[in-house]
C-alpha cells in the first residue's frame, strides 16, 4: 500500500509537504501541490482515515445515528433526511439498529464502542436511561436526540400537548364529546420520553367533558377486542 513516505520520495519533498499539499493547505507552492497530487494519482495512494482523522484534530467527520427499528418508515424517514444533510456538509454517517436488542443497545449506548470512532450522535426514538445518559454526556460527544427529551441534550421533536389540544378542539367544534385516545403506552422498547396527555384539561371547552366510568387508560390490543367480541 503506498504510504505519505512513498509519495515524498517520488516528489522529493518532506512529509510534511505532502500531507499540506493532499490537505489543500497553505505554504505550498501550486508546482509542488500538482507534482503531489500527480504522483497519489499515479501511485495509488488512498489516505488512512485515522491519520486523516489525527492530523485534523481528531475529527472523524463521522456521525453515529442510533435507531430502534430501521425497517420501519419514521425511523427510515428520519436516517434519509439526517443522512442527506450531513452528506452535503461533509459528514459520513455510522448506522445502528438497535432492533430491540437490549445487548446491542448496551454496547453502543454504554461501553467505548464508538470512542474515536465518530464526532457526534444523533439517537432517534428512544429515550436513554439516566445510566446511559451519564455515560454518554461523560464522552465528550454531541449528542442530539430525536423525538425525546433528555437533558441535557438539544432535541427534535413534536409538540404533543400542541398536537393533543389542536385535534381535539377540532373534535369539540364538531360537536363530539366522548373523545377516545389510542396510542402507544410509554413503555420500552419504543421509550421516546413523551409526556402523559390528559384530554380532558386540554382546553377551557373540554374542561366541560366529564369522561364516563369507563374511561381510563388500559392496554388495548387487538386480541383483547376480538376476545371480549366472542
Amino acid at each position: 500500500m503506498t504510504s505519505i513516505h512513498d509519495l515524498a520520495r517520488e516528489t522529493g519533498v518532506s512529509t510534511a509537504t505532502v500531507s499540506r499539499a493532499l490537505r489543500g493547505l497553505p505554504r505550498v507552492s501550486e508546482d509542488t501541490r500538482r507534482r503531489v497530487m500527480e504522483a497519489a494519482v499515479r501511485l495509488g495512494y488512498v489516505p488512512s482515515p485515522h491519520a486523516v482523522g489525527l492530523a485534523s484534530g481528531g475529527q472523524t467527520r463521522t456521525v453515529a445515528i442510533v435507531v430502534l427499528f430501521v425497517t420501519r418508515w419514521f425511523f427510515a424517514t428520519v436516517i434519509s433526511g439526517a443522512e442527506q444533510v450531513l452528506r452535503e456538509r461533509g459528514y459520513d454517517v455510522l448506522l445502528y439498529n438497535l432492533d430491540d436488542d437490549q445487548e446491542a443497545r448496551r454496547r453502543v449506548l454504554g461501553t467505548h464502542l464508538l470512542t474515536k470512532r465518530v464526532d457526534a450522535m444523533l439517537i432517534v426514538g428512544l429515550g436513554p436511561t439516566p445510566q446511559e445518559v451519564h455515560w454518554l454526556s461523560n464522552q465528550g460527544m454531541p449528542v442530539v436526540t430525536v423525538g425525546a427529551r433528555v437533558a441535557p441534550w438539544p432535541s427534535v421533536r413534536v409538540d404533543d400537548e400542541l398536537v393533543a389540544r389542536t385535534a381535539v378542539e377540532h373534535l369539540l367544534e364538531l360537536g363530539h364529546r366522548r373523545i377516545a385516545y389510542v396510542g402507544m403506552l410509554n413503555d420500552p422498547p419504543i421509550n421516546a420520553g413523551l409526556p402523559a396527555i390528559d384530554i380532558t384539561n386540554t382546553t377551557d371547552a373540554s374542561r366541560s367533558i366529564t369522561p364516563p366510568p369507563s374511561a381510563r387508560a388500559s392496554r388495548w390490543t387487538m386480541a383483547s377486542t376480538s376476545a371480549r367480541e366472542a
